[in-house]
């Protein structure tokens, strides 16, 4: 359905429930591309998180998830709205966060229980926390009386009262501010955008708070590829510091041009002035400021790929991003402290070049760091014929079931009313 609400069950008398479900998202282009004005391509993938909603008697938001303590927000506290210090890194901030959002719009939020239950990977940089964000934000706007509009406009635009109706984006950019001011990461709004849109979509940054947003058709070519991701074995719980520091260091350089985000420079000039850089910042700002340019570029070549259905240049492309990561943006593990993702990259290269057997140094997948990097999985591209000897191989090497099998394209937000 295209839109969705309580209104049907308020004038049939019936009891509001509603089911909402939104993807995990990867990452298929653009690491680190959001918070300088970069251009992204993301997808939303098979893996859901759902929320059974309902209207519950008193004056309480109950959020209940199996195996994790339940949130509690109490909306008759007057300051029960504001961000509290000894929640920040929390779930319940999150929560806290999507409700005082949505109240500063004007949906009246009352009594409800949420039920939730997930099946995307935690620490994996599936975007488990922006899906959770957007499930809880859908499911209390429903409950209060609010419309989602599930398709159309890929622009966010004024709010409107007068039909109390929210799109995707105005979700998106509420569960940015609460992971940014509640929980206290300093995120870009990717991961939201793709999570609530899901498909596969193009976003451009040169607006980092309203970005265009445009849909990609994945060509025929793409057919013959499967996408698997491979854990690390280490999740991101202990990387938001190393996270936020990569945006920081981009941002450093882009205070040496005396702008505000690194897309205003430009690759030749920044090229031509990267002494003043590592003068300046050292040389790990100027390598992360360089990864920036390398990677945006990636992403128009790799978009000129799927236009020209030619899916093996993709391939070959993003085995470059992978380079980029590695060397530029170096993150991948934590020297000195533990390598896991580094580990599980040259693995997973190692095992592209068993396979292939070329000796002039193609690979016939690719493999590179997925999401903010630091740990959780590594994102790689086989051909379908060789699907099931990768995973055995990497199995033997990294241990049983450390791949999963990703399809790319599921729906974003979905607001379904049981029985229906």
């Amino acid at each position: 359905m295209d839109i969705a609400s309580s209104e049907h069950h308020q004038a049939s008398g019936t009891i509001d429930h509603y089911r909402i479900s939104v993807p995990g998202r990867t990452e298929l282009a653009g690491n680190h591309q959001d918070h300088q004005g970069g251009c992204v391509i993301a997808a939303g993938i098979n893996r859901r998180i759902s929320c059974d909603a309902r209207p519950h008697s008193g004056n309480c938001i109950h959020v209940r998830s199996e195996g994790h303590e339940e949130c509690l927000i109490n909306l008759a506290d007057p300051n029960c709205w504001t961000s509290r210090a000894s929640e920040r890194h929390t779930t319940i901030s999150l929560v806290r966060g999507m409700a005082a959002q949505l109240m500063q719009q004007g949906v009246e939020l009352h009594g409800c229980i949420l039920d939730i239950r997930s099946d995307i990977p935690a620490g994996a940089g599936l975007s488990s926390s922006a899906a959770f964000e957007l499930c809880v934000g859908a499911a209390l706007a429903v409950l209060g009386g609010w419309k989602i509009s599930l398709h159309g406009s890929t622009a966010a635009g004024n709010v409107d009262y007068d039909s109390r109706c929210l799109t995707p984006l105005h979700l998106a950019q509420m569960a940015l501010h609460a992971e940014r001011a509640f929980f206290g990461k300093p995120c870009g709004i990717m991961d939201q955008i793709a999570c609530a849109y899901g498909g596969v979509i193009q976003m451009d940054f040169a607006n980092r708070v309203n970005p265009a947003v445009s849909h990609v058709v994945l060509p025929p070519s793409c057919d013959a590829y499967t996408y698997l991701l491979v854990n690390c074995g280490s999740g991101h719980e202990d990387s938001t510091d190393a996270f936020a520091q990569v945006a920081q260091d981009m941002q450093a350089a882009a205070d040496v041009f005396g702008v505000a985000e690194l897309r205003e420079v430009g690759m030749a000039r920044y090229v031509d002035n990267i002494g003043r850089v590592r003068a300046q910042c050292g040389d790990l700002v100027a390598l992360r400021g360089l990864a920036f340019f390398e990677e945006f570029a990636l992403v128009h070549r790799r978009l000129d790929a799927l236009h020209d259905d030619n899916a093996r240049q993709f391939v070959y492309l993003t085995n470059r991003s992978s380079v980029v990561s590695a060397q530029h943006l170096q993150n991948v593990g934590f020297p000195g402290r533990h390598e896991d993702a580094m580990v599980a990259l040259a693995l997973c290269h190692r095992v592209l070049a068993e396979l292939t057997g070329a000796r002039d140094g193609t690979l016939c997948g690719s493999a590179r760091i997925h999401g903010g990097g630091f740990g959780g999985t590594i994102q790689v591209i086989v051909p379908n014929e060789f699907v099931q000897m990768f995973t055995a191989r990497i199995d033997s090497l990294l241990g049983a079931g450390s791949c999963m099998l990703v399809r790319l394209g599921a729906p974003g937000i979905r607001v379904e009313e049981p029985g229906k």
